[in-house]
């Protein structure tokens, strides 16, 4: 679900209604989609039909059997059709939409008997949910001011490794579903999953770091150090504060860094 929050945060840059979906086969994403009506003046540019889409071709395929569908918003009739008739197996949303969903709100049409086939279902829980549906009710502003940074997700091909490592680091993930998994820090997260487009070790990784505040960044820095953590560089000082860089088996930096003062 991660992965589908992720895309649906892409559809706000050109004032879509922010949904995202992805198709996963055997824990990896082959097909990602976000709303997309109002950019290709399409009606039909749903999040879900992309997705389903995108996965037919990475597949080779139309029947997407041992795949599951990650929805931010609750189908609608079209897209709860499409997902019954590309022989889904699984369908999940976070959140339900009580004017147009057609898996539990408005019709259940999974669970029609007269089709000839009925995706499982379930509706998401915790912490995910709440974010989709707070993206839901958040409204579309100019220059991006009524967004809010979530979180950032970092694709592997050896999620079992990255699991492994931040464990060691951070302890048991705060969260796993659909072979994704990650830990929240405050109100933003690191998550980290399977992607097909991702092989072997980050080759410039200092093009994205993510970071983590602390106020105590030697003490946080010596704890990781001993649990394992790759060291980049020892904790120093900047602007009046500390950073520190470390990096895990796939060579992903991520920092400690003191926290940063308030704008006047």
């Amino acid at each position: 679900m991660a992965a589908a929050l992720q895309a649906a945060r892409q559809a706000i840059e050109h004032e879509d209604v922010p949904i995202g979906a992805v198709v996963v086969h055997d824990g990896i994403v082959v097909g990602t989609g976000h709303n997309a009506r109002e950019l290709d003046r399409d009606p039909t540019a749903h999040a879900e039909l992309i997705a389903l889409r995108e996965a037919a071709k990475t597949l080779g395929r139309w029947r997407l059997t041992d795949c599951a569908l990650y929805v931010t918003l609750e189908p609608c009739a079209m897209c709860a059709g499409a997902a019954v008739l590309a022989r889904i197996d699984l369908v999940v949303f976070a959140t339900p939409d009580p004017k147009a969903g057609a898996v539990q709100s408005v019709a259940e049409l999974l669970d029609l008997g007269a089709l000839n086939h009925h995706p499982k279902w379930r509706v998401l829980r915790g912490s995910r949910r709440e974010t989709a549906r707070g993206m839901q009710d958040r409204p579309i502003t100019e220059g991006g001011r009524s967004m809010k940074f979530n979180g950032v997700l970092i694709g592997t091909d050896d999620p079992g490794k990255l699991k492994a490592y931040y464990t060691k680091l951070f302890g048991k993930p705060g969260w796993e579903d659909g072979g994704y998994f990650g830990w929240q820090f405050g109100d933003a997260g690191v998550a980290f999953g399977a992607h097909d487009q991702v092989k072997g070790k980050n080759q410039q990784p200092g093009r994205v770091i993510w970071g983590l505040e602390s106020s105590d960044v030697k003490g946080e820095f010596a704890r990781l150090k001993a649990a394992g953590a790759t060291v980049v560089r020892e904790p120093y000082e900047m602007g009046g504060g500390w950073i520190a860089t470390l990096s895990d088996p796939d060579n992903n930096y991520f920092q400690l860094m003191s926290p940063m003062p308030t704008p006047a």
